[in-house]
């Protein structure tokens, strides 16, 4: 049994989900500790999610809102519970909603990359062949070169990816 329980800073729940989120991506991929954390409570178009299976902390999902989309920015399951089909049955519930779905992926350069687009596809997505660079967090980190994954109909990538790059790391 999975279910996603929306959370906030002072669920008690919260902590397993900063450390797994802080374990699964390196701090390019993600905020600092504070910033993510006055997201999570103060952003209305920010949701943050534990995924409980079988009555246990099992992972997290982040999702936006935007334009009438979804968009993964963080999906994580501990490690000593991949390969359940936990991360599946996730993206499941929030299909479920049926809105579109858009995500970044990193570049197929290596085994675990090469795994994820796979998996991602799997699920319904399909990778889009859009030149995208992810906006670095924080000035003192790097931009990435990465993939754009879509499921469901977006009818303006370009309006979604503009709205990402202005919503999520405050580039406009």
């Amino acid at each position: 049994m999975l279910i996603l329980k929306e959370i906030t800073t002072h669920s008690h729940l919260y902590a397993d989900a900063e450390k797994l989120l802080t374990e699964a991506f390196p701090p390019e991929e993600r905020r600092d500790i504070a910033t993510q954390r006055y997201v999570t409570d103060n952003n209305k178009k920010f949701q943050a999610f534990a995924i409980i299976y079988n009555f246990d902390f099992a992972g997290l999902i982040n999702i936006w809102h935007l334009n009438g989309i979804v968009y993964i920015e963080h999906l994580a399951i501990l490690p000593e519970l991949r390969q359940q089909g936990i991360a599946s049955e996730t993206l499941k519930h929030i299909k479920n909603h049926g809105r579109p779905i858009i995500l970044e992926v990193e570049p197929a350069t290596n085994t675990d990359s090469c795994k994820r687009i796979k998996f991602y596809e799997k699920n319904g997505f399909i990778l889009r062949p859009i030149d995208y660079t992810q906006p670095a967090y924080a000035p003192n980190l790097p931009e990435i070169k990465m993939h754009i994954m879509t499921c469901g109909n977006i009818a303006d990538i370009n309006e979604i990816i503009n709205a990402i790059k202005t919503n999520v790391y405050n580039k406009g």
